[in-house]
């Protein structure tokens, strides 16, 4: 690390003299002055500075011919040095043998004779370290072309990866085609040892890759790994669109929905600017399609669990985030996630699996906390085969998802009782937590559609049940404090609509000339302009 300082050094000598700024002479000075400084700071341990070390590898901005040569000569060391891992052999000759390539690889050979248990742990970390350090370079070097160069390995004990020579590239500027790029290659890579079972270090590298996707990937990779997450996932699809599910597959979308929602929740780094750059409306619905399929086990609820905390948290993240059709994909998570709760409410416990009822209630409170996060100010829109009498069909579709929550809401005050004092005070907060969010989940219901939810609804207000008139005056006290647009429950709102939009379409600029409709005719394609008009 004192090299850095020795750098830095240098660039004040040199610049002092020809008056110039040291950021001309060396743009990542900054950062190279912190890095100097890391290992003279007092930390808790080794993997404390390896943090903080990444931390500041993201912070570099500029990349120069030294970052680009680091990086890459790091991951063709990285690629080498995995296929050795992921192909750790069993017997002792070739145990050594492993060790001898293991230290040519990365250049140097050890002079002590450790045993061989203790080197190889040595090696793990030493390429946990070149995993981390790719993962928070990666970012920068997109920024700048480099020589191609052909990778060197396809990894045993892995998903199959690219063949050779589909993964010769060049480092490509945002606006190419990364489809080659080094660093999208290496994102793919990385994403399949997720699956690695080698015996000796597949846990281990698994765990590596989660935590370091998660928590030290530049923010500027997000764009490729939500790619290259897709395009994984859409193979657990056969031919015609039905899952396959295994346990590679399974163990594979746990990970993944480990690091999205990690991915989602950090908010330094300046990740806003990266998260909208692609649309995560495909590679969201194909992961629900999958866990959709899965047997209803223990870990089935489990991993359903998490995948409605990533989707709250995705919805938190909204503002920052692309989509493509925003509505209907929120309304096919709505009618995905509204299954699970259904089929928790009543069903019978997993075989051997003792008592599930804190599952299934904790997989009710994700379930609702998400579906009230997608449905706050979420017009409902019915399949397009239900488009007969929309109305009708709107109203329909409303009144599945309000029967559902006031079922929830009766389970809620039907609550059991437990002997335990304890426990039973915690299993009243968590029916209290449910009825809370099952709540703020009507109210969001009914506020985006008022016109086709309100006659299905008044008529709770004179329910002859207290608490279920409680629970509508809950609502409706909801929807009143955050405001909702009853004017859509006039006669003539459609009428009104299409006058709205043909005012906006036609309305004349300063220069009297039509905005909205210029730019209109100009995005449209030909065969598409007779339904523009």
């Amino acid at each position: 690390m004192s090299c850095f300082s020795l750098l830095c050094e240098e660039a004040d000598i040199r610049c002092g003299q020809d008056d110039l700024t040291v950021t001309y002479m060396l743009p990542n000075y900054h950062v190279y002055q912190e890095l100097s400084a890391a290992s003279t700071i007092l930390t808790t341990g080794r993997a404390a500075l390896q943090k903080r070390i990444m931390g500041l590898l993201r912070k570099i901005e500029h990349c120069t011919q030294g970052c680009s040569q680091a990086w890459e000569d790091t991951f063709m060391n990285w690629e080498a040095a995995t296929k050795l891992l992921v192909s750790y052999p069993k017997t002792k000759l070739e145990e050594a043998q492993i060790c001898e390539g293991f230290h040519r690889t990365i250049g140097k050979r050890r002079a002590s004779h450790q045993s061989t248990e203790h080197e190889l742990e040595d090696q793990l970390n030493e390429w946990a370290n070149m995993t981390g350090f790719c993962c928070a370079m990666g970012g920068v070097c997109l920024l700048r072309k480099s020589p191609s160069r052909t990778s060197l390995s396809n990894m045993p004990g892995c998903t199959a990866s690219l063949p050779l020579d589909a993964r010769k590239g060049s480092m490509l500027t945002p606006g190419q085609d990364m489809q080659y790029c080094p660093v999208t290659q290496f994102v793919g890579q990385l994403l399949r040892l997720l699956v690695c079972h080698n015996e000796k270090f597949g846990t281990q590298i698994q765990k590596h890759v989660k935590e370091l996707v998660a928590h030290e990937m530049s923010p500027t990779l997000y764009p490729i790994l939500f790619d290259q997450i897709k395009a994984i996932v859409e193979k657990f699809f056969d031919s015609q669109g039905q899952v396959v599910v295994t346990e590679p597959n399974t163990q594979f979308i746990e990970h993944i929905i480990f690091i999205l929602k990690s991915v989602l929740e950090n908010k330094v780094d300046h990740t806003a600017e990266h998260l909208g750059v692609s649309s995560i409306e495909g590679m969201m619905l194909a992961i629900v399609r999958y866990v959709r399929h899965l047997d209803t086990t223990v870990h089935a609820i489990q991993i359903k669990t998490k995948l409605c905390q990533l989707v709250e948290a995705m919805m938190v993240r909204r503002d920052d985030l692309a989509f493509r059709q925003e509505m209907k994909f929120r309304n096919k998570l709505v009618e995905y996630l509204t299954d699970w709760v259904m089929g928790n409410s009543h069903q019978l416990a997993p075989p051997n699996s003792g008592d599930v009822t804190t599952l299934t209630r904790d997989l009710d409170q994700a379930c609702m906390q998400a579906v009230a996060a997608l449905l706050r100010g979420l017009p409902l829109q019915p399949e397009e085969s239900d488009r007969g009498d929309l109305m009708e069909a709107k109203s329909q579709l409303f009144l599945k998802y309000f029967s559902l929550f006031m079922n929830l809401l009766n389970e809620c005050g039907d609550s059991t009782e437990e002997k335990d004092v304890s426990r039973h005070r915690v299993h009243v907060s968590r029916l209290s937590e449910l009825r809370t969010c099952t709540i703020q989940a009507m109210s969001n219901l009914l506020s985006a559609n008022v016109d086709s939810g309100l006659m299905h609804s008044i008529s709770l207000g004179y329910h002859k049940d207290l608490q279920t008139r409680a629970a509508f005056m809950e609502v409706l006290t909801k929807i009143l404090q955050q405001g909702t647009e009853f004017d859509m429950l006039a006669e003539t709102v459609l009428a009104d609509r299409y006058e709205q939009l043909v005012q906006l379409v036609t309305m004349i600029g300063d220069k009297g000339e039509l905005p909205i409709a210029m730019a209109l005719a100009s995005v449209v394609m030909s065969p598409q302009m007779d339904e523009l008009a």
